[in-house]
C-alpha cells in the first residue's frame, strides 16, 4: 500500500486479501489501534479476527488513548489483556494476537519504555516540521494453546536490556 494511502484503493480489501494469502494460523500485529477515534472507532484485533474466522484473539495496549495526543500507561487496575471472551476494555493502542488454534491462556509482560523522546519530522501542510515524541510502556504477549504450543509475540519493542532480563510472562487472563 502507497504511502500516504491511495484513496482510491480500497484499503479493507487489500488487507484482507493480504491477511487470507498468508494461510497462518496465528498471526501477531503491532501498531493497532483499539476503538480510538483516528481509525474509525474499530477494534482492527478483532476485525482481522473476523477476516481470518479465528477462533481467538487478544489485544495487549502499550498505552490508553491516542498515542498521537493525550495517553497514558497501563496501571495494575486496567484490563490489560483484552480478548474476544474478555469485557470490552479501554480505547488505546498496542499489540494483538490472532489464532485459529483454540487459546487456553493468554499472558501479558510489561516493558518500559526509553526514559526519554526522540525529535522526529513529519510532515505537516506539505512541510517537514520538528516534534518531540516520548516513548511510550511496551509489552509481549504469549498465548498457551489448546494443542500444547507456547506462541510469544513481542513487536514494536526494543528492549531495554532491564527488559531482557526478565524471564516470565506474569500477568494473565
Amino acid at each position: 500500500m502507497a504511502i500516504p494511502p491511495d484513496p482510491t484503493v480500497d484499503a479493507v480489501a487489500v488487507l484482507e486479501a493480504q491477511i487470507l494469502k498468508l494461510k497462518s494460523d496465528v498471526i501477531g500485529v503491532q501498531e493497532v489501534d483499539y476503538f480510538l477515534e483516528r481509525s474509525g472507532n474499530h477494534n482492527q484485533v478483532g476485525n482481522i479476527a473476523t477476516v481470518m474466522k479465528a477462533a481467538d484473539w487478544a489485544f495487549a495496549p502499550s498505552l490508553f488513548g491516542n498515542p498521537d495526543e493525550k495517553w497514558r500507561k497501563p496501571h495494575n487496575k486496567d484490563l490489560k489483556i483484552v480478548t474476544n471472551k474478555s469485557p470490552e476494555g479501554e480505547a488505546g493502542y498496542g499489540i494483538g494476537m490472532i489464532s485459529l488454534l483454540p487459546v487456553k491462556s493468554w499472558h501479558r509482560l510489561d516493558l518500559k519504555g526509553a526514559p526519554i523522546g526522540v525529535f522526529m519530522m513529519f510532515p505537516v501542510d506539505g512541510k517537514l516540521k520538528r516534534f518531540y515524541v516520548r516513548d511510550h510502556p511496551r509489552s509481549a504477549l504469549g498465548a498457551i494453546l489448546e494443542n500444547g504450543w507456547l506462541i510469544i509475540c513481542l513487536l514494536y519493542t526494543s528492549p531495554s536490556p532491564r527488559d531482557r532480563q526478565k524471564s516470565r510472562m506474569p500477568s494473565s487472563a
